[in-house]
């Protein structure tokens, strides 16, 4: 039963994903699609590269560091709670730079 309940509630959660990774997207779309219409485009595009970029930049840096700290506390003992923590981390950061390099290839 709880196994059931538990696929149940991964598969909602999945969908809510979906949703807001599908309205993200359009958002990133539609903000793309008024800086287009400005008159200062050029720029404004060559504005949200470099942010874009730099977020990339700085969640790399930020996965770095977790797997460099993952390094030492691997050795310590009981530190799967530790390590579990990082490697969550780990993952969101991971998606989150998946979703920057999609939102990059939007604006390049």
């Amino acid at each position: 039963m709880h196994k059931t309940y538990q696929t149940a509630i991964d598969q909602l959660f999945q969908s809510l994903r979906a949703q807001s990774n599908s309205q993200r997207e359009n958002s990133v779309r539609e903000n793309l699609n008024s800086i287009s219409n400005s008159p200062d485009a050029k720029y404004k595009f060559q504005s949200e590269e470099r942010r874009l970029r730099e977020l990339i930049n700085k969640h790399e840096d930020e996965l770095n560091t977790i797997e460099n700290n993952k390094g030492f506390f691997a050795l310590a003992k009981n530190a799967e709670a530790v390590l579990k923590q990082f490697d969550d981390k780990a993952k969101k950061i991971k998606s989150q730079i998946s979703n920057l390099k999609s939102e990059l290839q939007l604006v390049v």
